[in-house]
């Protein structure tokens, strides 16, 4: 290497000495044209110090200078090499302990919640079980269009400050809740929350209506699409609180069957055969239909198909 730099200075300083006496033979001639002598004066100073200065880089003691240099910053950039790979490997030791207590934290944690989440689903179910395992709400729905002439005579229902209590006709009745015509699904639906969450608790649920026809059965658990009731709203909640789990490493999977009692007899709405009667027995965990249709879940719209699927397939 210190060969082909001799060369190339070498071929760099005929170059600029032919390049300068060209200079040089032109400044002459202006010299003698024009008399600009101060000029060719200070050219030739310039060229004698760059002549210098490059007769000094090519010197063999500026090349070995060069390659000295050249030695230490190899020595430099191997040690500071070395000093990073030695802070690297104590900051990847440091990061992997760290991460390893994370992990045991989290666990703790994890472990925490699980046993509050267990102190909370006994308290919260013993509330539910004083309130009642067994609870009666009443709803009174508005007049219809075609009852207006009854509505003329007035409201039979009254409705006193107690909670929980209506009076017909002169007699006084008291249920768990009551709801009067100015009271919307999402009223209906809110004393039903607590429900929902003692499903994921491992506990059986029912919520039915029961009423004569046309009294607003299939409003209050139904509802159209942009007011839903409180099948649907408890359908919403359910998933809610699934997702709201799931962070805590929960995992919960969900089944539909869709039943019809109609004359004393049993019909599975998801069967092929949806108008033939099914049995019923009796098993180690209560009642049940042997070998109805059962279809696993994972989302709300999913819910609503099969119930879409299974009205297809009433009775009446």
């Amino acid at each position: 290497s210190v060969f082909v730099t001799s060369i190339t200075l070498s071929l760099m300083l005929r170059l600029i000495f032919f390049f300068f006496f060209q200079a040089e033979d032109g400044i002459r001639d202006a010299q003698e044209s024009r008399g600009l002598g101060d000029v060719y004066k200070r050219q030739v100073q310039w060229k004698s110090t760059v002549i210098s200065t490059l007769r000094g880089i090519g010197s063999k003691g500026t090349t070995h200078a060069l390659r000295d240099q050249l030695r230490t910053l190899k020595e430099e950039a191997k040690a500071m090499l070395s000093e990073q790979q030695t802070q690297l490997s104590q900051l990847q030791s440091s990061a992997l302990g760290g991460i390893q207590q994370l992990v045991v934290e989290k666990q703790d944690c994890l472990n925490l919640y699980a046993d509050e989440c267990k102190r909370r689903r006994v308290i919260h179910n013993k509330l539910i079980e004083l309130q009642g395992n067994i609870r009666v709400f009443l709803r009174v729905r508005p007049f219809l269009d075609s009852e207006a002439e009854h509505e003329a005579e007035g409201n039979p229902f009254t409705f006193p400050q107690q909670e929980g209590q209506v009076i017909l006709c002169g007699k006084r009745f008291e249920y768990d809740q009551t709801y009067d015509q100015t009271h919307g699904q999402e009223d209906c639906f809110r004393d039903t929350i607590p429900l929902v969450t003692s499903v994921l608790d491992g506990y059986h649920v029912c919520i039915f209506a029961y009423g004569q026809t046309g009294s607003g059965k299939t409003f209050t658990m139904e509802g159209p699409s942009d007011n839903p009731g409180v099948n649907s709203r408890a359908v919403l909640e359910l998933f809610s609180n699934i997702r709201a789990r799931a962070d805590a490493s929960f995992e919960y999977r969900i089944s539909v069957t869709v039943l019809e009692i109609y004359n004393d007899e049993v019909h599975d709405l998801l069967a092929d055969d949806a108008k033939k009667p099914q049995d019923v027995r009796q098993g180690p965990d209560g009642v049940f239909v042997p070998g109805q249709v059962t279809r696993e879940v994972s989302e709300p719209q999913q819910i609503t198909d099969i119930m879409n699927d299974a009205k297809a397939n009433r009775s009446v």
